[in-house]
This record gives C-alpha cells, sequence and structure tokens, in this order.
C-alpha cells in the first residue's frame, strides 16, 4: 500500500490484520480516513477502536495479549523488558512528526486537571473520557471542523498503545 493511498473506515473496521503492523503512512492514512468517515448516530465498536455520535476513537496497535507481553516481574523491577513502551513513543513521535508536517504545531492539551474533574464524577464525554483516563496528554490539531488528537495511552502495567481520536467535540 503506498503513503498516498487512503484506507476507508469499511476497511479500518473489517480486517484487524491491517491495523496490526502500522506503519506512519498506514497511520496517516487511517486518521485521513477518520477525517472524512461521518460520526455515527449511536455508539458502536470497531475492530479499530469505537464511533459514536461526534466522534471516532482507534487504538491502531496489535490488539490481544501478544500486545501487552509479559506481565511485569512480581518486584515490579522491569515492567518492559521488551521495550514496548519505547516503541509506542517512538511511534508516537513519527507520526506526530508527520502530522505537524502536514498541519502545522499541535496543541499540547495536558489532562490532569479533567482527570481530577472525572475522579469528583464530572465524567468527560466520549471521546475523550477514556483519553483522560489513561494518558497523562493529548496532542490535537484543528483540521476543518475536527479535531485529530494522538496520544500515547497507558494499557497495562508499563504499556503504552497509541491511541487517535478524530472528534467534532471540545476537548474538555
Amino acid at each position: 500500500m503506498g503513503a498516498t493511498e487512503l484506507l476507508t473506515h469499511r476497511q479500518l473496521s473489517y480486517p484487524g490484520r491491517l491495523l496490526a503492523s502500522m506503519t506512519t503512512a498506514r497511520y496517516l492514512a487511517a486518521i485521513d480516513a477518520l477525517l472524512r468517515e461521518p460520526f455515527p448516530a449511536e455508539h458502536l465498536p470497531t475492530r479499530f477502536g469505537d464511533s459514536g455520535p461526534g466522534f471516532h476513537r482507534a487504538r491502531p496497535g496489535p490488539a490481544g495479549p501478544e500486545a501487552h507481553g509479559p506481565p511485569a516481574d512480581p518486584d515490579g523491577r522491569d515492567a518492559d523488558p521488551d521495550g514496548q513502551a519505547e516503541r509506542c513513543r517512538a511511534e508516537g513521535e513519527a507520526l506526530a512528526a508527520a502530522l505537524r508536517a502536514r498541519w502545522g504545531p499541535p496543541e499540547h492539551l495536558g489532562l490532569w486537571s479533567a482527570s481530577v474533574r472525572d475522579a469528583a464524577g464530572r465524567t468527560p464525554p466520549a471521546p475523550w473520557d477514556e483519553a483522560v483516563r489513561r494518558a497523562d496528554d493529548v496532542l490535537l490539531w484543528r483540521v476543518g471542523r475536527r479535531w485529530a488528537g494522538l496520544a500515547a495511552a497507558r494499557c497495562g502495567e508499563g504499556r503504552l498503545e497509541l491511541l487517535v481520536l478524530v472528534t467534532e467535540i471540545d476537548p474538555p
């Protein structure tokens, strides 16, 4: 698949293996597809994440236990022996650089205050609820009437996965 080919929402939600070994070009194609895709009227799961009124949320990495690797040693000495978190950060940085080249510098949104409000019972709307609970911050670009967001989200002890948000719902 060339860097200029775009994946459709149907392709993204059908074969999960398309997202299993993402490259920066495929991440960009997935984000482009989500930016074009209309939002569904009701919340529904997809193979890449979930969608609902006003948002698409994607976790475009490998799924299943092999994505998360072995748990930390019982004494917590080496929570990331295979370097998965570091690879996730590197993939995120490469994707963020490509998005910066495309749309300019992102807004950097820290999620600490929103997580405090969430803990106090004021839950943010989807898709921000998951980002608030699993990430410390998100990079945001305004693309037309939508936001495109990228975060490194916790998915287990010492593990991270990329979280991509496309939404018309303003950040918390």
